[in-house]
């Protein structure tokens, strides 16, 4: 598993596919996340409003993790229709964990987390 990707693949694909209504995915490589977003997914940016101004992932939406805990309806009709890539400054913390849990699965969306964050991008 180089970047991550052959995961993600082998759980929306293969035997696991069902899981994919159930859990949010890691993806820790920088390709794998390119790729996603590449297909149409939507970068999510939760670091601060200052962090985001400075500098983020092409296409990518600002919404705090903690508003996505708190209201994950609302960050979803924010957000779209598709899959969506979550990702903070690094390694996620448990605030970002706690937003991908809280928007897990509903209606069927792929919910991704970029394990490098902006810092490894």
């Amino acid at each position: 598993m180089e970047d991550g990707w052959t995961a993600v693949e082998r759980y929306e694909g293969g035997e696991f596919a069902w899981l994919q209504a159930l859990y949010y995915f890691d993806v820790p490589g920088k390709a794998a996340v390119d790729n996603l977003i590449g297909s149409g997914a939507l970068p999510v940016d939760t670091r601060s409003a200052v962090d985001y101004a400075l500098g983020h992932l092409p296409g990518a939406l600002w919404y705090p993790a903690a508003l996505i805990t708190a209201s994950p309806d609302a960050f979803l009709l924010a957000a779209g229709t598709g899959a969506v890539v979550l990702y903070g400054a690094g390694a996620p913390d448990a605030a970002l964990r706690q937003a991908a849990a809280a928007v897990e699965g509903r209606a069927g969306r792929r919910i991704y987390l970029y394990t490098g964050g902006y810092a490894n991008y």
